[in-house]
């Protein structure tokens, strides 16, 4: 396989393993030239969403940021005009007022020109160097919509268990898809994925699960508001479709 592609790499920095196809992955574990580039990739990505370097940028990144915008020249206001003096009736002569400057005043101005111009200049291209990643990137290298992220929790190890996952539930281009991540550490059996009713009497099988990480689209018409549970259990090949009751890890939706 050739190496991970810009557009791959970006979208591993921003959404992780889980976002790359399967083969992408395999190869990024024996390839170390693609290592190099992640880990590239992963401090460009640390450095955009670091608070203090969006807020405190050195002075070459203003000075280029300035040069570009010219914000010396287009942004420096006129100074305002003096005030007009009040007039002076005839023959009187006027008083002239000598008012001193203390050392300690500092202008309200800085003399570099505006700071807020600076900051969205510098946030906007933080915003779209993320946002180029997770969204345009995901949709060429997918071919569709983004998923958006609807809820995501934790599944707890039951007794007799020490794995925990999470399940997420996405919505992509209006269908409801289900993602399960859990440790594949099984040594016999099979993992079966689960939707149960709050009450823990009535129960969905959404299909096997292999590997670390699956997905399931959930069947048209269910009640999700009734079908909160997620549960993944351990099942024998004895051919009995009904949930064995060794439950490995489970949790609920809010």
């Amino acid at each position: 396989m050739q190496h991970l592609t810009d557009d791959q790499l970006a979208l591993l920095a921003v959404d992780g393993l889980g976002a790359l196809p399967h083969e992408a992955a395999e190869h990024l574990d024996t390839c170390r030239v693609c290592a190099q580039e992640r880990a590239v990739w992963a401090e460009l990505t640390a450095a955009l969403r670091d608070p203090e370097i969006l807020e405190h940028p050195s002075d070459d990144v203003w000075a280029r940021i300035a040069a570009e915008l010219d914000a010396d020249a287009a942004t420096t206001a006129p100074e305002p005009a003096p005030p007009a003096a009040p007039p002076v009736p005839p023959g009187t002569a006027p008083t002239i007022v000598s008012v001193a400057t203390p050392d300690n005043v500092v202008p309200l101005r800085r003399p570099s020109g505006r700071p807020w111009i600076r900051r969205i200049a510098l946030a906007a291209a933080a915003s779209f160097a993320l946002g180029a990643a997770s969204m345009g990137v995901y949709q060429s290298l997918t071919g569709g919509p983004r998923p958006e992220v609807i809820q995501a929790i934790g599944l707890d190890p039951l007794p007799g268990w020490s794995e925990a996952g999470t399940a997420t539930l996405e919505s992509i281009d209006g269908e409801l898809v289900l993602v399960v991540e859990l440790p594949d550490t099984l040594e016999d059996g099979f993992r079966e994925v689960w939707l149960i009713d709050r009450n823990v009497e009535r129960l969905i099988s959404l299909g096997v699960m292999n590997g670390d990480r699956a997905e399931f689209a959930l069947p048209e018409g269910v009640d999700l508001d009734e079908y909160v549970i997620v549960d993944i259990s351990r099942e024998d090949f004895d051919g009995d479709p009904s949930h064995s009751g060794d439950s490995i890890v489970r949790g609920s939706f809010a």
